[in-house]
């Protein structure tokens, strides 16, 4: 954990469609790593379907225990890093709701996460999806009996400006 930081990207593993198919990858990038708490806070992107065109964030902010990203990693891409600053407002958010007990971490790999993720925001809005929407952060947070069975995730309709 102690060679992650900010602004690295990394590639995480699908599930196969098919036992002998090569595995698939998509694309993530560190936004936390919080080695005290043992938390690794990931951006991902959705698929692109050729180099040239741009990834799109799908879900701008989420934080992973460490051991599941460990299971969710395929490569780490050396020399490649990108600026997080937009990722800080929701970062500092869930910081703050963390360090009062509110928040926690997921506990799976990150294909499962944003599975789980994009299930519970669909209920609320059956049109979401990661073509048209981004998710700008997503984390667990306990109900109101203090127990972690509830997720709080912001989704927005995308647009020229947050892509």
């Amino acid at each position: 954990m102690k060679n992650l930081k900010p602004g690295q990207l990394f590639t995480f593993l699908l599930p196969r469609k098919f036992p002998f198919l090569k595995k698939e990858v998509a694309l993530g990038c560190v936004i936390l790593a919080n080695e005290n708490d043992g938390i690794v806070g990931v951006r991902t992107y959705t698929g692109i379907d050729n180099e040239e065109e741009t990834p799109k964030i799908e879900i701008g902010f989420m934080p992973i225990i460490y051991s599941s990203f460990k299971k969710s990693l395929h490569e780490i891409l050396k020399g490649e890093s990108i600026t997080v600053q937009d990722a800080w407002p929701e970062l500092n958010r869930w910081r703050e709701e963390f360090s009062n007990g509110n928040a926690g971490a997921f506990n799976d790999v990150i294909w499962k996460v944003e599975n789980m993720v994009w299930e519970t925001v669909q209920e609320s809005n059956q049109r979401a999806n990661s073509v048209s929407h981004l998710i700008s952060v997503a984390y667990p947070f306990k109900n109101s009996e203090g127990v972690f069975t509830c997720l709080k995730a912001e989704a927005f309709e995308r647009n020229i400006e947050n892509g």
